[in-house]
């Protein structure tokens, strides 16, 4: 928790943000410096790259995206192997910036979606599903 109030308190902050959208083309990778805090907070975007998928991932995860063939085993897979796959985004936005991970305080990684169920607002509806969504992209193998 101390590392935690340490890091809300600096006055600058070196953040790197991970996003794989439902485009399923690649990560996005971004390097920013935040500074300040509330309504005098700065960001400067320091670096940027789309990184893309090994041939085959995005059918892979298109097929995770469907009921009928999301199997909890290819899920789990998955979701290691596209945190690896976030991991060495970071690696390589690193070496590109010549940063290292020393420089960076703190990632943020949305995850890849597979799957969104939002709520259902039709009047006739009685579903007692919460609306809910997944994503993949094991922060512990990132953070590894």
């Amino acid at each position: 928790m101390k590392a935690f109030i340490e890091l809300v308190n600096k006055d600058k902050k070196c953040v790197i943000g991970l996003m794989s959208g439902t485009s399923v083309d690649g990560i996005d990778a971004a390097i920013v410096e935040i500074t300040g805090h509330g309504l005098a907070t700065a960001v400067d975007l320091l670096a940027f790259e789309t990184f893309r998928f090994p041939s085959g991932v995005p059918q892979r995860i298109l097929a995770l995206c469907q009921p009928d063939t999301g199997r909890v085993d290819d899920i789990c897979e998955m979701n290691f192997y596209i945190g690896h796959l976030f991991a060495e985004a970071v690696k390589h936005i690193l070496q590109k910036s010549g940063m290292s991970a020393n420089d960076i305080d703190l990632i943020g990684s949305h995850g890849q979606t597979i799957h969104h169920l939002p709520k259902d607002t039709s009047a006739d509806c009685n579903d007692s599903r919460y609306p809910s969504t997944l994503q993949i992209g094991e922060p512990a193998v990132i953070a590894h």
